[in-house]
């Protein structure tokens, strides 16, 4: 893979379908291991059709935590930034880096990365 591609990005490769988790160059789908940038999205490698990405669930009733850095944050969870607004973690591969100061919601300019603003 002499390309580069961004997270999202989407690649047919070996009869399958590989989707890039973040940026990369010159990184061969199916050679990064589990926690690599390319993730497995189909078997079928004839279409690159795009995954549903779902929407974010709307905000429970209620008070929610505001974000703490290195706390560990999963899928769906909700937070609040800085900004006072509500933040829910992305899915995977995105929620992993919902604990990363580095994507801090509403402070860091990656924040979009791992978090969608409700």
């Amino acid at each position: 893979m002499n390309g580069t591609y961004v997270a999202g990005d989407l690649v047919a490769h070996n009869g399958a379908v590989w989707q890039a988790g973040w940026w990369t160059k010159g990184e061969e789908p199916g050679t990064t291991g589990e926690w690599g940038v390319w993730k497995k999205v189909s078997d079928s490698g004839c279409s690159v059709d795009k995954p549903v990405t779902p929407e974010p669930t709307p905000p429970p009733s209620g008070e929610h935590p505001l974000y703490q850095a290195g706390k560990s944050y999963k899928e769906g969870d909700i937070v609040m930034g800085k900004d006072e607004q509500l933040y829910q973690c992305k899915p995977w591969p995105n929620s992993g880096w919902c604990s990363n100061p580095n994507y801090e919601p509403a402070v860091s300019v990656f924040w979009q990365d791992a978090w969608n603003k409700l």
